[in-house]
C-alpha cells in the first residue's frame, strides 16, 4: 500500500512508465495512487535552470574569441513526455550543450572582434534567436541569455591597446597643435 504512494516535488513534473514504457500521463506536483512494482516516476525539473557555457569560436574578422555565455532555460511541462521518449533523462548534454555551442559559434561569426564589444546588446538578441529556434524544436523553451564575458587572444588585446594609444597620441598631437596655433595668434595680435 505504502509502495503506491508517490510524490512529486514542487517545480517537478514526472513520467509514468510501465514496464519501460510512457503510459501517456505525466504527474504534476503533489501526492499520486501509482500501481506498485509495474509503475514508475521518472521526475523532470520544469523550473527555469541556469547553465553557464563556455566556448571557443571566431569572429567574422576570424579573431579566435572564448565566450562565456549564462543561459536560462525550461523544460515545457506539457511536453515532457515527447522529451523522455526522443531523448531520455540526458537533455543537457544531447540537446543543451549543443544546441548552445553551435548558437554562440553561429552568432559571434556574424559580427567582428570589435562588434562583440560594442555591439553586445545585439550579439545577444542574435544568439537568443538562434538557440531559442533550436531549444524549442526539443520542447524547451529558452528564458534568457546573458553573454558573461568576451576573451580575446593575446596579440588581438596588444593591437587594440596599440590603436587606442595611437589614437590617444593622435588627439594629443591635435590639440598641441591647436594650442600652438592659438599661442602664435596671441602672439601676433
Amino acid at each position: 500500500l505504502f509502495s503506491s504512494v508517490k510524490f512529486v516535488q514542487a517545480g517537478h513534473t514526472s513520467v509514468v512508465t510501465r514496464f519501460g514504457a510512457i503510459r501517456g500521463q505525466t504527474l504534476s506536483p503533489g501526492i499520486h495512487m501509482i500501481v506498485p512494482m509495474v509503475d514508475r516516476l521518472v521526475s523532470f525539473e520544469v523550473r527555469e535552470i541556469k547553465e553557464v557555457v563556455e566556448a571557443d569560436s571566431a569572429s567574422k574578422d576570424l579573431q579566435s574569441v572564448n565566450s562565456v555565455i549564462a543561459v536560462n532555460y525550461s523544460l515545457d511541462a506539457s511536453r515532457v513526455n515527447d522529451l523522455f521518449n526522443e531523448v531520455g533523462k540526458r537533455d543537457k548534454e544531447r540537446i543543451i550543450a549543443p544546441a548552445v555551442q553551435e548558437s554562440i559559434k553561429a552568432a559571434t561569426a556574424m559580427f567582428t572582434a570589435e562588434e562583440l564589444i560594442t555591439k553586445r546588446p545585439e550579439v545577444k538578441v542574435k544568439m537568443e534567436e538562434l538557440l531559442g529556434a533550436r531549444l524549442a524544436e526539443r520542447y524547451i523553451k529558452l528564458d534568457d541569455v546573458a553573454v558573461v564575458n568576451f576573451t580575446f587572444s593575446e596579440e588581438f588585446d596588444v593591437a587594440i591597446e596599440a590603436k587606442v594609444t595611437a589614437k590617444q597620441n593622435a588627439l594629443k598631437a591635435e590639440q598641441d597643435l591647436e594650442r600652438v596655433k592659438l599661442e602664435a595668434q596671441q602672439a601676433i595680435e
